[in-house]
């Protein structure tokens, strides 16, 4: 993705600190839409195809890919469907948890930096220059 690109989608992610879900979700689906257009760019000039080639592919419009790309239209699953068979190429679809991932922690010195109730005893799998047993930070 080029840098322009990049700015817009973190100027995007600010924007989606709005309390109202609704407006919070169409933001969201146009930063998504957003970053698959800016895949689909990368490799339309990894192939060499021009817009007005794409869209005689898809056999629609000059103008509707410019909406399409502008973010002005967003792409339905037909449309998905259509650019893989167009360009030759599958979509890999992955997930991810939104939840914050942390990892276990045992070593007594970041223990003031963390409540009690975050601490449990009892794990020795990982030390911090001792032997003696070491509390662990499970988040």
């Amino acid at each position: 993705m080029s840098s322009n690109q990049n700015k817009t989608i973190e100027e995007l992610e600010s924007l989606l600190k709005i309390s109202n879900a609704s407006n919070k979700y169409n933001l969201e689906a146009e930063l998504l839409h957003l970053k698959f257009v800016g895949v689909l760019e990368d490799l339309m000039k990894k192939e060499r195809i021009s817009k007005t080639e794409l869209a005689e592919r898809l056999s629609i419009s000059g103008g509707y890919i410019t909406q399409l790309f502008a973010g002005d239209k967003l792409f339905t699953f037909k449309t998905l469907v259509n650019l893989q068979h167009a360009l030759n190429f599958n979509f890999k679809i992955e997930a991810e948890s939104k939840r914050p991932n942390f990892a276990v922690v045992n070593c007594q010195r970041f223990k003031k930096h963390f409540t009690a109730g975050y601490i449990k005893k009892g794990r020795k799998d990982l030390k911090c220059g001792t032997e003696e047993p070491q509390r662990t930070l499970v988040a």
